[in-house]
């Protein structure tokens, strides 16, 4: 399978998708930002001051700029008839680390190996709409997540280990937290002789719970010589106004990809090119040649909370063309597999989580059959140490949580995740959740996910969940909790 390294199949429509953006873009812009002088930032002092005086500056701009826009847009609609699916982009690791090194780490013989993957919606929406969500200034933000995701995947991973954690309740390890973004590399006491480290890794009995609350990301992760995927779209798909905004990146080699759009999207989310990214990666060689492979799907679902029947619609979607990816991408026989697969994972921002009574429909959906989920223990009920995902947007902002160290301290008490975290809400109820003094259900909405498979794998080998982590380093960045899981591929054979 070709990837696409260009968003057009020659050059002539590039330059013309240049040509026209740049004829857009001034009026775009503008229109972004009048729009999003009505839907302050927390920093902005005086909202009424701001519009009266940049209204009409930008209003006469936005009225110049707009026939340009028109003429461009004229050329800019067609074009997307023409336009790939994803751009695919490559840099080479010439390293000891990287490049054909890296496949050469693990030949699918030995007690097995672990793979990092993580997941983060990181709410990079255009500034008026961003803003909707009580996060701004958009491209700082972008860049200074890149610069916070890159430190916390070039550290080194700790490993503190813990007997017989209890089954019953939150264990304070279970929020311990990581190195703190400083990079003093100093392990801090916390209450209980628990250190904060990279990482918490439970054994000893059946019912451990790998998790982890994490003020760093995940170290060494895998899937995040770096190959990526970004700006999903798909050219024969309705008119969007927006790009589906899956971003994929991998240590590893991408051998094959394939974007879906979502074909049943309703009201504004329809506007945008929501989907799945399906992809599979190299992650070893067996001394007989045989590629270890593995398979990974992105996907963001259909945000209104009530349109439950919309998302299970897109998970049937799912899973279809997931089955049908493994199918044409597949080049092995049963006889004689020149692939061995080792992992399939499912993750993305679902819209629905696990103890919401409006979400009952999603919960019992057979993704949860066909891939396990980490942190759930049926449908309905989740693991006690597991948290929500989506913070409260209305504290987000505040100085208790304004760093990865002060939110990581916030969500290891009970109290704090009840104030910081967002939680179901009932239709009959009457009051927001600021304030709230009855019971609320669970530790938060999860609605970020992170699923495997344990079947449909190289036979004999087997998957096991190491550790699962809730990370805030994006603490200011996100409306959103990024998630972590270090997977154990176990291949049966005794190290040599």
């Amino acid at each position: 399978m070709v990837l696409y390294t260009t968003p057009f199949p020659n050059s002539c429509l590039s330059a013309l998708h240049a040509v026209s953006w740049c004829l857009i873009f001034p009026c775009y812009w503008l229109l972004d930002q009048l729009l999003a002088l009505f839907t302050p930032a927390p920093c902005q002092k005086n909202q009424l001051l701001c519009i009266v005086l940049f209204m009409p500056i930008y209003l006469g701009f936005l009225v110049t700029s707009l026939p340009f826009a028109c003429l461009g847009f004229l050329f800019w609609c067609p074009l997307q008839c023409a336009r790939r699916p994803y751009v695919y982009s490559r840099l080479e690791d010439k390293g000891p680390a990287g490049g054909a090194a890296l496949l050469r780490e693990w030949k699918g013989t030995g007690p097995g190996k672990s793979f990092c993957f993580a997941t983060a919606n990181v709410c990079l929406l255009p500034e008026s709409l961003a803003r909707h969500n009580n996060v701004y200034k958009t491209q700082v933000r972008a860049k200074e997540i890149g610069h916070r995701i890159r430190n916390g995947a070039s550290r080194p991973q700790i490993k503190i280990y813990i007997d017989s954690p209890t089954n019953t309740s939150i264990s304070a390890a279970s929020f311990s937290s990581l190195v703190s973004p400083q990079g003093d590399g100093m392990a801090r006491a916390v209450p209980g002789s628990i250190k904060r480290t990279a990482s918490v890794d439970y054994k000893g009995n059946s019912g451990r719970h790998p998790s982890d609350e994490a003020a760093n990301g995940p170290a060494s992760g895998d899937p995040i010589d770096c190959s990526s995927l970004e700006n999903a779209c798909e050219a024969h798909c309705c008119f969007k106004c927006f790009n589906s905004g899956l971003f994929f990146a991998s240590r590893y080699p991408i051998m094959d990809a394939v974007y879906r759009c979502y074909t049943n999207g309703k009201g504004v989310d329809s506007l945008a090119s929501k989907g799945a990214l399906f992809l599979k990666v190299q992650v070893g060689s067996t001394p007989q040649d045989q590629r270890i492979v593995g398979y990974i799907t992105c996907t963001h679902l259909h945000a209104p909370e009530e349109d439950s029947a919309i998302r299970c619609e897109q998970l049937d979607m799912l899973l279809e063309w997931l089955a049908d990816f493994r199918k044409s991408t597949s080049s092995s026989s049963t006889a004689n597999p020149e692939e061995l697969v080792a992992f399939d994972i499912v993750c993305g921002d679902l819209n629905f989580d696990n103890c919401s009574s409006d979400d009952k429909l999603e919960q019992q959906h057979s993704l949860f059959t066909r891939y396990k989920d980490p942190c759930r223990l049926g449908p309905g009920e989740e693991k006690p140490w597991a948290i929500g995902t989506m913070l409260d947007q209305d504290g987000i902002n505040d100085e208790d949580v304004s760093s990865p160290d002060n939110l990581q301290k916030v969500l290891e008490s009970e109290e704090g995740r009840r104030e910081y975290l967002a939680f179901p809400t009932s239709k009959n109820s009457g009051a927001g959740q600021k304030g709230r003094k009855d019971v609320l259900k669970g530790n938060g909405r999860r609605i970020d996910y992170m699923l495997y498979a344990e079947e449909g794998l190289c036979p004999d080998w087997k998957a096991e969940v190491e550790e699962f982590s809730f990370i805030t380093q994006l603490s200011g960045l996100t409306d959103h909790l990024p998630v972590a899981m270090r997977l154990m591929v176990s291949t049966g054979d005794e190290e040599a």
